[in-house]
């Protein structure tokens, strides 16, 4: 899914549906071999959410100790319950190096799976690589505008997973459990990390175009 859109970044205190539990839940330190959250960064949203209704939490970091929409940051969204990652976002500073190849993204995307979860991993079928923008503006006002490789599998489960890599072969988004609405021809599942969609959720920005899901 393609993420183009460019917001005014906006700086609000982190609001919550409900009080989300002390514990934080189990995010990988790392992905790929990459850090998750970079070193410094400030854990600023803890927010207790609902995904195709399913209780999660949705946990963001900064390198700002306040929570701004349209910058770089780290979003990860976890199930409340069992506690499996669902999707990550990783919008950090500059990203550097070559593109892989789609065959390259592929067998990447396919050992990013397989480190989080190999038996949801084992069932996934590779349906096609594209090639995508993402854009977002770094804490000191650099806008930095990619090309990345987004690779899309199905599951049995009838949901679309993904792994979007980056130049150099960093991992900027993974995906699973998405629900498609194929009547609205667009995303059914809540984008909790996309800070578009969060925008028009609260009300700070307009409703996204499909593919995009509702807000």
């Amino acid at each position: 899914m393609t993420d183009h859109t460019s917001i005014t970044p906006t700086t609000s205190t982190p609001i919550s549906t409900g009080t989300p539990p002390a514990a934080l839940p189990a995010v990988p330190t790392s992905i790929g071999g990459r850090a998750v959250v970079p070193d410094g960064w400030h854990l600023v949203w803890d927010h207790a959410a609902r995904r195709s209704g399913e209780p999660v939490r949705v946990l963001r970091w900064q390198p700002t100790t306040d929570r701004e929409l349209g910058v770089e940051a780290v979003t990860a969204v976890v199930a409340a319950r069992g506690g499996r990652l669902l999707s990550i976002r990783r919008f950090i500073g500059e990203v550097t190096g070559d593109l892989p190849s789609p065959a390259r993204a592929e067998q990447i995307a396919m050992d990013v799976f397989t480190e989080l979860d190999p038996r949801y991993a084992r069932l996934l079928t590779p349906l096609r690589v594209d090639t995508q923008g993402r854009r977002w503006r770094t804490a000191d006002g650099h806008d930095v505008d990619i090309t990345v490789r987004w690779a899309k599998h199905a599951h049995p489960n009838g949901t679309y997973n993904w792994v979007t890599v980056g130049p150099g072969g960093s991992i900027i988004e993974v995906e699973r459990e998405s629900h498609w609405d194929y009547e609205a021809g667009r995303r059914a599942t809540e984008q909790w990390d996309h800070d578009g969609w969060i925008a028009a959720r609260e009300g700070t920005g307009p409703q996204l175009p499909g593919p995009d899901a509702v807000a």
